[in-house]
């Protein structure tokens, strides 16, 4: 079997007045099928930034950094650059150990913000782990620098208190 990624391939209708609408409406109803038919809360940001990661051809997302703008996927409903990052864990007895609780303290996460707007969401531990990936920190806000700069704290910060590497997905 071969392990290449499923492209889906979007086109607007041949004489359409709006293609790009066309195309648009086509991709947000693809969208929330997948989120629909995965049924994890906690792989939903995920999902969202990988989709528009990987998007190609006319249909692509602005990417700056390692992060992508994209329709949030939680309420209100509206374009914010995304930034997602991996957080390394080990397996005891079965069960997902994630290497960064600690970055998601309020405290810690107070310092991390600083004086952005940006939001930090841990998916690792807890209630909040995802039952269809690893374990994932999402940074979201309207600014790219801001999301960027926060992403970069957050994996400073787990960088000096784990000696070792995050990474960005």
């Amino acid at each position: 079997r071969d392990n290449a990624p499923m492209i889906i391939n979007i086109q607007s209708k041949r004489g359409a007045q709006k293609p790009f609408d066309n195309v648009k409406m086509a991709n947000n109803l693809i969208e929330r099928s997948l989120l629909e038919y995965i049924d994890d809360k906690n792989s939903e940001g995920r999902l969202v930034y990988e989709l528009a990661m990987n998007a190609k051809g006319s249909f692509r997302y602005r990417k700056a950094r390692g992060a992508v703008q994209q329709i949030s996927h939680i309420a209100p409903h509206r374009p914010v650059w995304m930034r997602l990052l991996e957080i390394p864990s080990s397996k005891l007895d079965g069960e997902f150990i994630p290497h960064a609780k600690h970055l998601l303290s309020s405290n810690m996460l107070q310092w991390i913000k600083g004086a952005s707007a940006c939001s930090v969401k841990g998916y690792c531990f807890g209630h909040s782990l995802p039952r269809l990936s690893g374990p994932y920190i999402l940074v979201f806000g309207i600014d790219q620098d801001d999301v960027s700069e926060v992403a970069d704290r957050v994996a400073a910060k787990y960088a000096i208190m784990n000696k070792g590497v995050i990474a960005n997905s």
